[in-house]
């Protein structure tokens, strides 16, 4: 991606994205593509997005953005919230890779050391698109110490979005002498000798290109260290941070719930009782999620330097709105799916493909697990409902 100007205001960027959103959703089928597979990939958009200047945005406003994703204020929050779902709307595929570019942003706005920060910030400045890995491949990542005070890296990391697209990844990694200890480390993420994108096998969310990426042999230093042992994991900012690609979710619920209105009204249903039932219940389900989803937004970003009962109320009102959230969507989906009949299992229609990423993209991540968090937190004395939500 090319290093972009100095961004306009707010409202210029919002004026440019609302012009550029169908483009990326006109070729968000074409783009539906395997890895083996030919076709283009995610580059174009990304650009697109750049050229208005939506990624530098995303910098740190003392360093010529607007601070988009880093929760300075309530109102770039609800920007955020907001552009996640506009883009989610458009293709979830690139909602996925934005908003991993603002969550590794944010980790080394909150963590890093200054000059590693100022180090990663040019970085992003002159156009490197970020993206943070977690997730394990066979071997999991680890760090082994040289005599030098440098380290070697060991492993892969699995799931791996935006192989080919994302220059800089923050990864998750073992410290040498604890493994239950998580360090973020930032690599160079270009090196397609390490990139296996033929292990995204997922018959959905096809251009993020989310496949392996091969540690083995990398060298890091502390400069490349994003923090300390188990800053990933601090809250408000790591359950609590599931907003963001909630808000994808609700974009791709509308999305849906557009493509069956127009497709009402193109076979002369729209005035069928059973189908304008179905397709109220589908919008009041979008509706619901948007504004639980930027509730939760603000609250999780508020909480940041708040009291440990702050925190951890705002964590747990972002897990309960995940739930709700994954219930309006599947809901939205049954709805669509009983309405459309088999125009929703058409392949290479664009309704299909919405189907297939949102139901995808709503398994992120451990749902189960995080339902539990919520439940633990809800039960202690800090974190109740009523008054504090």
């Amino acid at each position: 991606m090319k290093a972009t100007e100095k961004p306009p205001d707010w409202r210029s960027i919002e004026a440019e994205l609302l012009r550029a959103l169908p483009l990326v959703a006109a070729r968000a089928d074409r783009l539906d593509q395997s890895p083996e597979q030919t076709g283009g990939d995610l580059a174009e958009d990304l650009d697109l997005l750049a050229r208005i200047g939506l990624f530098a945005a995303a910098l740190p406003s003392g360093d010529g953005g607007l601070g988009l994703g880093l929760g300075y204020s309530a109102q770039a929050t609800l920007w955020t919230a907001t552009v996640l779902r506009r883009l989610g709307r458009a293709n979830l595929s690139v909602a996925r890779l934005f908003e991993g570019h603002l969550n590794a942003l944010k980790l080394i706005d909150l963590h890093a050391a200054p000059a590693t920060r100022r180090r990663l910030v040019r970085r992003a400045a002159a156009g490197a698109v970020f993206g943070i890995w977690g997730a394990e491949g066979a071997t999991p990542a680890r760090l082994h110490p040289h005599g030098d005070g440098s380290y070697r890296l060991s492993g892969a990391k699995a799931f791996a979005s935006g192989l080919g697209l994302v220059d800089v990844a923050v990864i998750t990694v073992r410290r040498p002498n604890d493994a239950a200890e998580v360090q973020l480390v930032a690599i160079d993420a270009g090196d397609r000798d390490r990139q296996q994108p033929e292990q995204w096998t997922a018959a959905a969310m096809r251009a993020t290109r989310s496949g392996g990426f091969v540690l083995d042999d990398m060298v890091a230093t502390v400069a490349d260290f994003v923090g300390g042992p188990n800053d990933y994991l601090l809250e408000p900012h790591f359950e609590g941070g599931i907003w963001r690609y909630c808000a994808a979710h609700v974009g791709g619920a509308e999305a849906l719930v557009e493509a069956l209105r127009r497709s009402l009204i193109a076979s002369g249903r729209a005035s069928d009782v059973h189908q304008l039932d179905r397709l109220a219940r589908a919008a009041a389900r979008c509706e619901a999620g948007r504004r639980l989803v930027e509730a939760a937004a603000v609250k999780v970003e508020a909480s940041r330097g708040g009291t440990r009962g702050e925190i951890d109320a705002a964590v747990a009102h972002a897990l309960v709105t995940r739930e709700v959230v994954e219930e309006a969507c599947v809901a939205v989906l049954n709805l669509v799916e009983r309405s459309l009949g088999v125009r929703a299992h058409v392949a290479g229609s664009s309704i299909e493909r919405q189907r297939r990423d949102l139901g995808l993209y709503l398994r992120q991540a451990a749902p189960d697990a995080k339902l539990q968090q919520a439940g633990r937190l809800i039960a202690g004395a800090a974190a109740v409902i009523g008054e504090q939500w």
